[in-house]
């Protein structure tokens, strides 16, 4: 458990991320859900996949969620989330809201971010895919 120094914070152990994330993606299926109830071409497949790759030290948290839009994306990341550069010195968020473009967006600790339209978008799906480049430790 990595603790950060002189933070006066609730999230101030490496674990916590991972319940925040969790978190996350689990409002963003109560949330298309909701939607599945008044349209019904939205499917609701509510599904949440974790993915751990040992040899590229990745972490992936997928969800098939109502997703995030450019602005969420650039504007409405939490404390929460950003509790994931207690374990990660890279964050990848790869995300399509149904009635929107899929955008990514990259970071790394005391960098600012980048939001940019995925141009290699292969189908169009719904959710988000958050990939944590996991510190050796």
């Amino acid at each position: 458990m990595r603790k950060i120094t002189g933070a006066k914070s609730l999230y101030c152990t490496s674990e916590i991320f991972f319940r925040e994330l969790i978190n996350n993606a689990s409002n963003a299926l109560d949330k298309i859900e909701f939607e599945s109830h008044t349209n019904k071409n939205i499917l609701d497949d509510g599904l949440i996949r974790l993915i751990p790759h040992k040899a590229n030290k990745t972490l992936s948290i997928i969800d098939t969620g109502i997703g995030m839009t450019r602005a969420d994306l650039a504007y409405n990341l939490g404390v929460g989330f950003y509790s994931t550069y207690l374990i990660a010195n890279k964050v990848i968020v790869t995300s399509k809201h149904n009635d929107h473009d899929q955008y990514i967006w990259k970071s790394q600790p005391g960098a600012s971010f980048i939001v940019a339209k995925d141009i290699n978008a292969q189908q169009p799906s719904r959710g988000t895919n958050i990939t944590l480049f996991l510190e050796d430790n």
